[in-house]
């Protein structure tokens, strides 16, 4: 801040006209804007020239891995022929479409709502012509998609690279504005039409049933018409559950602790000049229903019971424990930002969580069948009540830094055999009854054929950059039963996972297990009760 004191009027100015902000006010209120200017690392607007020059860049890098220009290809080398389409799923669209940041996870359970589908079915997309690099086994396809808000305007010319041995998608470019990100809605129309021919047979040489004209009859000419005789129909995202925040919100990414501090500076004095500059979002969750963490619970009572016994000291701190059902869902609200949130950590301290459910319950039956004079109990009580923080073990921080992609991959594999599947943050589940237990799955999931489910995801550190399929047999957790490939019920993330299936008052949950190489292996785990309450119990 300081830094921004020293600077002139003019210098400060220069600074902020450079990244589209006011310079207007006196001088202080220049230094707090670009003061806040840097610290959000705004970027430098820049001109259309240079823009024109870092797009010609950024195609160039695109069509690098191509052995021609796609937009150079003479017209005579293309092929209508839909059987030299490549064989394209609803998987390999949906990765393509979450590999790109403009889009969420919530996208692939309601695709069908969205624009891009809307062009498809509303006949927007032309004639699709392809032709295939036969020594690299790139395929391209190109066709031309009317506008949806001017119909009558030139189509957008569009191409997308597809790999013809993985099916996947490599690239794609379109002449609109937002053709360059490669998902643009006409780019993502295409993709729809040919993945739509192969799920339907029509790319299929030996299919004699399709009409020779589909290619050619899927577009439409735009013609007047009666109201009376018009189709009205809205094409966007659904509502269904608007309360919850999706798990692919930036939060996770963009946490900053200034935000609470700049909150409670401002309920000191609102009249600061950096208010000028920053605005402060009010705190999404009643702090008066949010009860104190447990461990804090613990300490005052046993201040407040000195002198009695221990054992009448712990049975009266269970038996006053008690909270209420809004007490409960504020707390999962509060926490859904779970390790880059303060509270998330704190609520964990001196609760039984999941992840630990299996190795309190083992130890508790070793205590009990009392077949060994010592069993050491002071480590795990200490993890559970002073929470030790695992941030800078490498095995942790991979998993972390690489769940969203492992929601991603489950979102691509398990979407499309769901309707309308989508997939949000969770917090701390604490047990209403039991509020010294709890449960915070990677993620909850809800769609129109299941109900409500939770996710579960491993990124094992020990098998990064291999198939799950060929390494599984070096993991702990997953065994080989009936030739298939899945989770251990023996193993300790198989407790976790129940827990977190009846904490969080699902009936089923999914493993997931993501290796950055690959499809993740995606288990679906039934709600065990017999189980759960044998560990419960104990």
């Amino acid at each position: 801040y300081e830094n921004f004191l020293q600077k002139s009027l003019g210098e400060l100015k220069d600074y902020l006209s450079l990244r589209g902000l006011s310079v207007t006010g006196k001088k202080r209120e220049p230094v707090a804007r670009a003061f806040s200017a840097c610290e959000r690392n705004v970027r430098v607007v820049v001109s259309d020239e240079e823009l024109r020059s870092r797009l010609t860049v950024e195609y160039q890098q695109r069509i690098k891995s191509l052995p021609r220009d796609p937009r150079h290809i003479e017209e005579d080398e293309w092929r209508n022929d839909m059987t030299t389409w490549p064989a394209l799923d609803l998987g390999k669209v949906f990765s393509f479409i979450l590999s790109k940041k403009e889009f969420d996870s919530d996208y692939v359970g309601k695709y069908k709502l969205c624009k891009a589908y809307s062009y498809f079915v509303s006949g927007f997309v032309g004639t699709v012509y392809s032709h295939t690099f036969v020594s690299t086994g790139e395929c391209i396809l190109k066709c031309k998609v009317t506008p949806s808000q001017r119909v009558r305007d030139e189509p957008r010319e569009v191409w997308v690279a597809i790999d013809t041995n993985q099916g996947g998608v490599l690239s794609a470019w379109c002449s609109c504005t937002a053709g360059y990100s490669q998902s643009c809605n006409h780019v993502m129309a295409l993709l729809y039409k040919v993945e739509h021919a192969v799920s339907m047979g029509f790319t299929n040489p030996s299919c004699t049933s399709v009409p020779c004209r589909w290619n050619d009859r899927t577009f439409r000419e735009v013609e007047p018409k009666k109201i009376r005789d018009l189709k009205i129909r809205t094409d966007s995202h659904n509502n269904t559950n608007q309360e919850r925040r999706e798990i692919n919100s930036d939060l996770k990414k963009t946490f900053d602790p200034r935000r609470e501090f700049l909150a409670k500076w401002k309920k000191i004095t609102d009249k600061s000049v950096i208010f000028k500059a920053v605005e402060v979002e009010e705190e999404s969750h009643d702090a008066q229903d949010l009860p104190f963490p447990l461990n804090q619970v613990a300490e005052k009572f046993a201040s407040e019971h000195k002198g009695e016994g221990e054992v009448t000291i712990v049975a009266g701190f269970l038996e006053s424990l008690h909270l209420s059902q809004n007490q409960c869902d504020s707390i999962e609200k509060a926490t859904r930002a779970q390790s880059q949130c303060t509270e998330w950590v704190e609520q964990r301290k001196g609760r039984i969580t999941a992840s630990k459910f299996h190795e309190v319950h083992t130890k508790v039956k070793t205590v009990l069948a009392g077949r060994k004079k010592v069993v050491k109990t002071k480590p795990l009580i200490a993890r559970i009540v002073h929470h030790q923080s695992l941030n800078n073990v490498p095995a942790v921080q991979w998993g972390r830094v690489h769940e969203k992609e492992a929601l991603d991959a489950f979102l691509t594999t398990e979407g499309p055999k769901h309707t309308n599947m989508q997939i949000f943050e969770a917090g701390l589940f604490v047990k209403r009854d039991l509020p010294y237990i709890g449960a915070s799955p990677d993620a909850i999931g809800t769609c129109d054929c299941c109900g409500t489910f939770v996710v579960e995801c491993k990124c094992p550190y020990s098998i990064k950059g291999e198939r799950v399929l060929d390494a599984w047999n070096r993991t702990e957790f997953l065994q080989m039963d009936s030739g298939k490939v899945c989770l251990n019920k023996g193993h300790k993330y198989y407790t976790q996972l129940q827990g977190e299936i009846v904490l969080s008052n699902c009936f089923k949950g999914y493993f997931v297990v993501w290796t950055q190489v690959g499809d993740p292996l995606v288990e679906e785990v039934q709600r065990d009760e017999v189980f759960y309450q044998t560990v419960e119990q104990n």
